[in-house]
């Protein structure tokens, strides 16, 4: 079976390093012991990471809902990995029967060579991100502080600059703070419509800003069949705080 260092992952899959530490502490992508410079993973991890890329694709091309880190997880531990496998080559298309979460027994798409089984929903998702601003900030902050434990730095192929550096660090300890600044407490609800949508303003100037790589990544949020949000500057590490957006959009919709 086919193995990759971590560049290799992070060149055939499109995701950079601190991306697919986090999917790892999310439970995305499975372990493989203790990681170093020389660590190689499995054609699995690579699977996973491309069936992500497809999921997000079909996102953006409107041909499923948004699907967020929990959902996913839970079609990682629905789904054989030979269907993973197929849908990251391009063999099998998203659709939104592979990604849902039904309360219902379904059929999934059909392999080569044979069926896949039916499965049943086994109970209700996961709970969406923590609403107090202590647990949110811990967590964030965790992710950030295990990255390096995670994926130890390879030598690099040429000198770094250093002012770059120290800019990319600024923006990696300033996001998490941003996203979590307005939580405030156990015993409140969230946050209102018009703050939400104010934090995810300054969350997408603050990685606009600090871009250098040229390339544009927008999210788009879904908040009806005829109703979608597109955001500049947002990336996957923001979902919990789009997820929140898009619920309270929603709920301001019923309102009115």
């Amino acid at each position: 079976m086919p193995s990759y260092t971590a560049r290799e992952l992070e060149r055939e899959s499109g995701f950079d390093r601190r991306t697919i530490a986090y999917y790892v502490q999310e439970g995305l992508l499975p372990r493989v012991g203790r990681r170093g410079p020389r660590t190689r993973y499995p054609q699995p991890f690579l699977d996973r990471l491309l069936f992500i890329r497809r999921v997000r694709q079909a996102e953006e091309e409107g041909d499923v809902a948004p699907v967020s880190l929990a959902e996913m997880r839970e079609v990682f531990e629905r789904i054989p990995p030979a269907l993973v496998a197929a849908v990251a080559k391009g063999r099998i298309a998203v659709t939104p029967e592979l990604v849902s979460s039904p309360s219902t027994a379904f059929r999934m798409p059909q392999m080569p060579g044979g069926p896949v089984a039916a499965r049943e929903s086994t109970g209700p998702r996961s709970p969406g991100a923590p609403r107090a601003y202590s647990r949110a900030k811990r967590r964030l902050d965790r992710m950030r502080e295990r990255d390096s434990e995670e994926w130890p730095r390879e030598a690099p192929e040429a000198p770094a600059d250093a002012s770059r550096g120290v800019e990319e660090a600024s923006i990696v300890r300033e996001t998490p703070a941003l996203r979590a600044e307005l939580w405030s407490g156990e015993e409140h609800e969230e946050p209102a419509l018009a703050s939400l949508l104010a934090l995810l303003r300054r969350v997408a100037r603050a990685r606009t800003e600090h871009s250098d790589d040229g390339v544009e990544t927008w999210a788009r949020i879904r908040v009806t069949p005829e109703m979608v949000l597109s955001v500049r500057g947002i990336d996957e590490e923001d979902r919990d705080l789009v997820e929140r957006v898009q619920r309270e959009i929603r709920r301001a919709i019923d309102r009115g």
